[in-house]
């Protein structure tokens, strides 16, 4: 078994994403750390246990699509042993491809901001994310009809 610690980042902080109203996530609170910086939290992290992998959810780019590339690259350099895969709102393939050229970046693509499911079929590397509120599915109902054009990898 894998565990993936997943980390929402807004406004440059972690925050305890939770609820329906994104725009008012408030700063994370947790035992496991004391801090708001993505590095530090991931940091404090890693010395609680050797993680491979980190999900991060980068809300600014998706809501906004103003993804941070230069925390990510921030990131890869301070953290070279550890692999991030990113939500940002991945909609279109140029998006994925920005993405998927930086080494140990894994790009998710989540259901609730696909818009053309032809992306599934093309990046077949990629990470789907199969986002739920209340129960039920957020995305084109196309997707969840077709597990068929589903990537290897999932995230429920």
């Amino acid at each position: 078994m894998e565990i993936i610690p997943v980390i929402d980042l807004m406004g440059g902080i972690v925050v305890h994403a939770r609820g329906d109203d994104r725009e008012l996530y408030p700063p994370l609170e947790s035992v496991l750390t004391q801090h708001l910086e993505p590095e530090k939290v991931i940091a404090d992290l890693l010395a609680i246990y050797p993680f491979k992998r980190f999900y991060l959810a980068d809300l600014d780019a998706i809501f906004y699509q103003n993804p941070d590339i230069d925390l990510y690259t921030l990131l890869l350099k301070r953290f070279p042993e550890t692999t991030f895969w990113i939500d940002m709102g991945i909609q279109t393939q140029q998006q994925w491809m920005t993405l998927n050229k930086i080494k140990r970046i894994k790009p998710v693509i989540a259901s609730e901001t696909l818009n053309d499911l032809n992306l599934l079929t093309v990046e077949r590397n990629s990470i789907l994310s199969l986002d739920f509120q209340y129960g039920k599915f957020l995305g084109e109902p196309d997707l969840w009809r077709q597990p068929d054009i589903w990537p290897k990898n999932i995230i429920v």
